[in-house]
This record gives structure tokens, sequence and C-alpha cells, in this order.
């Protein structure tokens, strides 16, 4: 099976899709675009848009005022395979502003290289007792501030009890320095939240988590996913992935 970026954002859309709460959520599929609404503040994503020129305006300016109507942030994934290409221009008319880009990374099935093991780390699956020390890992990652860790949390406790989604949290001597979360869906496993700690980078940690995940909870037979970040982009190459495309985030905020 070619992995390719329609993968990537089918993938994506089916992520979001299981983290708002269910009672709140809404989806949209259609052959224009794919986006969600979770009712968690954030998290609502426009996906795979496909538009004519004829239909460009009035497809944006339905969706930015059905978000509005529900006085949500939006954030639009504009893609390899969008259209029209030049979409995130149009996006700045409606007052989108491009929040961070990422590469899409793709591995096919049988091509993941073993990463060299680091001594004296250890993985755990990640439980609702466990859940603070996993928040607290990609936070500080990511530079999350404590008064966000709380929807952190929150939204990735929806996940611990849905089978297709895992979470793995890496201490080296004891303490907790990286962690991530695997997802199969659309055909694919995806990568999401992969972080290591600051004071532990550089080590190896985030490679060898990432790669004793794939090989131990990854069917064999599935291609794997991911968002790279600019910093992620080297690990993921390490194990195999080659780039597919890059993913431009536009992100509007009700007024």
């Amino acid at each position: 099976m070619d992995v390719t970026d329609w993968h990537v954002e089918a993938h994506h859309f089916e992520a979001f899709s299981s983290l708002g709460r269910a009672e709140g959520r809404q989806l949209h599929l259609s052959p224009e675009l794919r986006w969600v609404y979770t009712g968690t503040a954030e998290l609502n994503h426009v996906f795979a848009a496909r538009l004519s020129p004829e239909r460009l305006d009035p497809v944006v300016l339905e969706t930015v005022q059905r978000f509005a109507f529900w006085h949500a942030p939006l954030t639009w994934v504009v893609g390899p395979s969008t259209q029209p290409p030049d979409l995130g221009q149009h996006l700045e008319r409606f007052g989108f502003r491009l929040r961070e880009s990422r590469v899409g990374m793709t591995l096919e099935p049988g091509a993941l290289r073993p990463a060299p093991w680091v001594e004296g780390l250890a993985l755990e699956p990640v439980t609702p007792a466990g859940l603070k020390a996993w928040a607290k890992v990609v936070a500080l990652a990511n530079a999350i501030p404590r008064t966000r860790r709380a929807l952190l949390e929150e939204v990735v406790a929806l996940t611990l009890e849905q089978p297709a989604w895992r979470h793995l949290l890496a201490r080296l001597d004891g303490e907790p320095v990286a962690a991530l979360g695997l997802l199969e869906a659309a055909g694919v496993v995806g990568l999401h939240w992969l972080a290591t700690v600051p004071k532990a980078r550089r080590r190896g940690i985030a490679s060898a988590l990432a790669g004793r995940a794939l090989e131990a909870h990854a069917p064999p037979t599935l291609p794997a996913v991911l968002l790279a970040t600019p910093q992620a982009t080297g690990i993921a190459r390490r194990l195999g992935f080659s780039a597919a495309g890059r993913y431009d985030f536009y992100t509007l905020h009700p007024k």
C-alpha cells in the first residue's frame, strides 16, 4: 500500500473527531471539505478542501459563519492536495492567520529502522492515574502554560478508554522524560504528541520511544504517519519516514 497525503489528512480528521465530547461533536464530510466541531476549544479543524473558484468564497464564508455561531476557534489545514493551492492566501482575507507549519511524514510497512535503545529508559502505558505525568511532559516539551495543561489532560482523558488509542510515557531512571500517543485510524497508524522534555533532548530518547512504540503496538501491515514539527522531522527520518508534503495550519479566533 502506498501511503499518500490523503491518508495523512484522513487520519488526522479521524484523530480530531475522536477528541471532542460525543454529546457536542459534529462532523461534516463532503467532496468539497471535511470539518469537525468537537465542543472543546482549540480542537475544531477543517481538512481536505477541494474548492472550485466559483465555490471558494461561498464555502469559506459558510464555514466561518457556522463556527462563529458556535463562538468556536477554527483551524484550517492546508496541505499538498488542497485546492486551490493558494487557499491560505484566501483564508487570510477572512481573518485567518498562519499559526504553524508541519511536515507530513509517512512510513511504509516493513520500512521501520530500529532505533538504539537508551540505557535506563522504561516505557509504561498511560492510565488515568498516570495522565498528569504524561501531560506534564507534553506541556514542558511544547512550552504549554500551566493554565492550558488542564485542557490537555481533559482532551487526552477522553481517549484513554478508546481502543484505537494508546498513550505511552517514557521514564529515564524513573523520571518522566518523553511521551506520545498512537492512533490506528483511516488505514494507518499515527504518531501524536511525540515530546521530550528539554533537559533530556539530543540523547535518542524520542527515537527510542517512537521506534519501540511502533514495534510493539502498531500492526506490521499498516503504514504510519506523522505531522512533524521541524524538530521532529529528523527523528522521523532516522526511523525510516519520508516527507509527504507541507501542512500549514491557519487559525481563526471568534470575535
